[in-house]
């Protein structure tokens, strides 16, 4: 670019970053038996956009995590789960489910974060 006192460069700046996501409490949420469910997730900011999965943790063998593979559990593209009829094993007390981050930025590693925990109230 030039003024009148001379030319000086523009340069943009590319800076990878991903930040963390805030802490939170594990959300916990009734759901009957049968009905379909939607669990959104907070992406942290970052450069380039995360994108976002879900897993499964099971909390009596902490460092236990599974990539969740059920016909009923999708993940959208916002990166929201959703359950198309929730099933009763869904929400066992020790599953909790964990949104989680990867972007190029962390190098194949991912960031965990939102967590939550199903109560499934069986239908009669």
């Amino acid at each position: 670019m030039t003024n009148l006192s001379g030319s000086w460069n523009l340069a943009e700046n590319h800076k990878q970053e991903l930040e963390h996501f805030p802490p939170r409490p594990v959300r916990r949420i009734q759901v009957m038996e049968g009905d379909s469910l939607t669990i959104d997730c907070q992406a942290p900011r970052g450069t380039p956009p995360p994108t976002l999965f879900w897993l499964y943790r099971d909390t009596e063998q902490g460092s236990v995590i599974e990539t969740i593979r059920r016909k009923h559990i999708a993940v959208d593209g916002d990166g929201k789960l959703q359950f198309s009829a929730v099933e009763l094993h869904d929400g066992r007390p020790n599953l909790v489910y964990e949104c989680a981050a990867s972007s190029p930025v962390l190098h194949g590693e991912y960031r965990s974060g939102d967590h939550v925990q199903l109560e499934v109230i069986p239908r009669e």
